[in-house]
C-alpha cells in the first residue's frame, strides 16, 4: 500500500513539473523494494526529462538487474534503445526477453517492428508467426497484418477468414476481415458479410456503420444515412458516426450539414485530427477565418504543432487578412525543414 501511494504521489508531481519531489518519491519506492519496476521505470522518465540519457539507461538496468527472471525490465529497456535510435542494443535485448520467454509477445511484437523497419521483412514474418500463435487476442491478427503488408494478400485474407469464423462474435475479427475485403475490391463479400451480422443483430451498431460506408461509396446516400441513423439510435455518443454522417454529406454538398456532424465529431472526440482540419478547411473563408483559427488553436498542444495544422491555420490567417502572421509561420516551418510536400 505504502508503495502504490508513493507511485501513485510521484506520477502527481510529475505532471505537475515537480520532477525533484517526484525523483525523491520514486527513490525512497526503490529503497523499499529495489525491485519494484515501476519505480524505475519513473527515475528512468525523471532522467530523460532532464536529457540524462546515461543516467536513464542505468536506472532501466538496474531493474533488469532486479529482476533477472522477468522479461518486461528487459522489453522495457530494449524500447528505450529503439527509442534513442541505438537499434542494435534495442534488438540485441528484446532477443534476450524472448530468450527468457519465448512467448513474451511485447517483445516479439517489438522485434517484429524492428525486423520491418530496418528492411528485413522475411525474417519478420517468423517473428509474426510466433507472435499470433501466444494465443492472445491483440497478437492473432498480426500475422495476417504482415502478410497484407508485403503484398501476399489473397494469404493474408485466408488468415483474416479463419480468425474471423473462429470467433463469430468477435467484432474486431470481422472488421479486418470486412477492411481487407474493401481493400481488394471484394466489395459484395464485405457487403454479405455485414448484412449476415445485421440479420443475426439488428442492432449491431459496428456493421451498421461499416456497410454505411460501402453504401456511400457506391452512391447510395439515402441508404447510407439510413444506417447511421439507425447506429446512432443504438450508439448516440459515437463520433465515429458523426464523422461518417459528414461524409455523406459532404457527397451530397451539404455544407451545413457536414459542419454540424464534424461539430459533433469533435464535441465526443477533441483529438479528433481528420474532423478538426476538415471543419478548418470549409472555416477558412473570409467570413469565418477567426472561427477556422480558434478551431485550430483549441487542438490538442501536440497536434498545434504538427506542419498541416500550421499550415492550415496560415490558410485562415490569409484569409482573414493577416498575412504578415502567416508569413512569419511559413518562415519558420521552411527554417525548421517542417514543410510537408
Amino acid at each position: 500500500d505504502n508503495l502504490e501511494a508513493l507511485d501513485t504521489l510521484a506520477s502527481a508531481q510529475l505532471r505537475l513539473g515537480k520532477i525533484d519531489d517526484a525523483e525523491k518519491h520514486l527513490m525512497e519506492a526503490l529503497r523499499r523494494v529495489p525491485a519494484h519496476l515501476e519505480a524505475s521505470v519513473g527515475v528512468a522518465r525523471v532522467k530523460v526529462q532532464r536529457k540524462d540519457f546515461a543516467g536513464a539507461e542505468q536506472a532501466l538496468k538496474d531493474a533488469v538487474a532486479a529482476n533477472p527472471k522477468a522479461d518486461e525490465p528487459l522489453v522495457i529497456l530494449g524500447e528505450f534503445y529503439i527509442a534513442m535510435r541505438r537499434i542494435p542494443d534495442g534488438e540485441r535485448t528484446l532477443r534476450s526477453a524472448i530468450g527468457l520467454k519465448p512467448s513474451s509477445g511485447q517483445a516479439l511484437s517489438d522485434l517484429g517492428a524492428l525486423l520491418m523497419n530496418t528492411g528485413r521483412a522475411s525474417e519478420a514474418g517468423g517473428i509474426y508467426l510466433r507472435l499470433a500463435a501466444t494465443g492472445e487476442k491483440a497478437y492473432r491478427p498480426l500475422h495476417a497484418q504482415y502478410l497484407f503488408t508485403t503484398g501476399k494478400r489473397t494469404e493474408a485474407i485466408l488468415e483474416f477468414e479463419k480468425l474471423a469464423s473462429g470467433a463469430p462474435d468477435d467484432r474486431e475479427a470481422r472488421s479486418r476481415l470486412v477492411a481487407a475485403y474493401l481493400a481488394v475490391g471484394r466489395t459484395a463479400d464485405a457487403g454479405k458479410m455485414l448484412s449476415a451480422a445485421l440479420k443475426k443483430n439488428g442492432k449491431d451498431a459496428d456493421a451498421l456503420l461499416e456497410r454505411s460506408q460501402i453504401l456511400l461509396r457506391e452512391g447510395r446516400y439515402n441508404d447510407a444515412q439510413m444506417d447511421l441513423n439507425e447506429a446512432l439510435h443504438y450508439r448516440p455518443d459515437s463520433a465515429a458516426v458523426h464523422y461518417a454522417l459528414s461524409k455523406v454529406h459532404e457527397a451530397r454538398g451539404a455544407v451545413q450539414n457536414r459542419k454540424q456532424e464534424l461539430n459533433e465529431s469533435l464535441r465526443l472526440q477533441p483529438a479528433w485530427l481528420s474532423a478538426r482540419m476538415e471543419l478548418a478547411q470549409i472555416l477558412t473563408t473570409p467570413g469565418d477565418a477567426k472561427s477556422a483559427i480558434e478551431l485550430l488553436d483549441q487542438a490538442p498542444p501536440q497536434q498545434r504543432e504538427m506542419p498541416k495544422v500550421q499550415l492550415q491555420r496560415n490558410w485562415a490567417l490569409i484569409a482573414s487578412g493577416n498575412t504578415t502572421t502567416a508569413r512569419a509561420t511559413l518562415d519558420r516551418l521552411l527554417a525548421s525543414g517542417r514543410v510537408p510536400a
